[in-house]
């Protein structure tokens, strides 16, 4: 929120939108260090240097330091109100402040008010994060935003057309909302130094293989199969694309200390594979001499996370309905 409170009153825009004067309440004032009539701007930066820095006032006066989270909120979505009245004609950059400002200070408010810091997050999960917000007084432009909408994307809860459709727990939300400001140090994303595959999935791959998980790789799945009277996965049926030397399969290459995924196989592991095969990664590729592999339900396998693209499970004969939650 500090970061956010410095951001906004840099902007010239927003300092002269927010020029209004706004009474401070008595019982406020000696809290945040102010007079009774102060911008919203300056209000705001007091009210974080308050929590940031008032640890004995939070011990002392618990209940008005919530009660004053709850009016500085409260005061931002009413500023906000009375400045886009004529939302759309709004620049875009005021636009996505404002909208940026009644998301943050609609999420302090429900937060005090529901009592969130007793209850807990999971009190909320039986109410829709969007309708949520709107009981909490934010408004229609920001319960429809991408900054809203973007948080239900990232969990696959969007659904389709209107935000009546979006489906997202406001518990769930408001937890996630609140880790993604503020629980992170230094900046809140940084940009990789090398790809992903080297940044993220290359170290995952070293220490499960550490910890003995066997990876098995140049497999291509060709059926899938469903038992028609437990309609569950009865077996999975592969076709060997490559063996690797004895010793197994390494797949990482070292690119200035770095162990990376490359592009392409390493061929030199292959015996007697072409280093340019067409078609390698193609579904449809046949290969009449490959040796086929058979994994069967309960004899080599309970569980299977089927990570396959649609269109290649579409390929396979009897697919669905292949049960969710399955994992090797």
């Amino acid at each position: 929120m500090h970061s956010f409170v410095t951001s906004l009153v840099r902007r010239p825009n927003c300092i002269t939108s927010f020029s209004k004067q706004i009474d401070v309440p008595e019982q406020y004032c000696d809290l945040i260090d102010l007079r009774r009539a102060v911008d919203l701007p300056s209000m705001l930066r007091a009210v974080v240097r308050a929590l940031s820095d008032g640890y004995t006032r939070w011990q002392v006066y618990p209940e008005r330091m919530f009660d004053l989270v709850r009016w500085a909120a409260q005061s931002a979505q009413c500023r906000l109100r009375e400045l886009v009245s004529d939302f759309p004609r709004v620049e875009q950059g005021l636009r996505r402040s404002y909208l940026f400002i009644d998301l943050m200070a609609t999420n302090l408010c429900g937060f005090v008010s529901d009592e969130v810091y007793r209850r807990g997050f999971d009190d909320l999960n039986e109410e829709r994060y969007v309708d949520w917000l709107t009981r909490h007084g934010a408004a229609p432009a920001t319960c429809e935003s991408a900054l809203v909408r973007g948080l239900h994307d990232f969990v696959f809860a969007t659904g389709t057309g209107h935000p009546i459709k979006w489906d997202l727990a406001a518990g769930v939300a408001l937890h996630l909302s609140l880790r993604t400001a503020v629980g992170y140090r230094g900046a809140m994303m940084y940009k990789m130094a090398a790809g992903m595959g080297d940044v993220v999935f290359a170290p995952l791959y070293e220490v499960l293989r550490r910890r003995g998980v066997k990876f098995q790789f140049f497999h291509s799945v060709r059926r899938l199969v469903v038992d028609p009277v437990h309609m569950t996965l009865d077996r999975i049926e592969f076709e060997r694309q490559a063996t690797p030397r004895s010793g197994g399969y390494d797949p990482l290459v070292n690119v200035r200390g770095i162990q990376c995924w490359p592009s392409t196989p390493r061929w030199e592991q292959l015996p007697g594979i072409n280093a340019t095969p067409e078609g390698w990664e193609s579904p449809t590729r046949k290969n009449s001499s490959a040796e086929s592999v058979v994994l069967r339900h309960r004899h080599d396998f309970e569980f299977v996370v089927a990570a396959l693209p649609l269109d290649v499970m579409r390929l396979s004969e009897r697919t669905w309905p292949v049960p969710i939650g399955v994992t090797s």
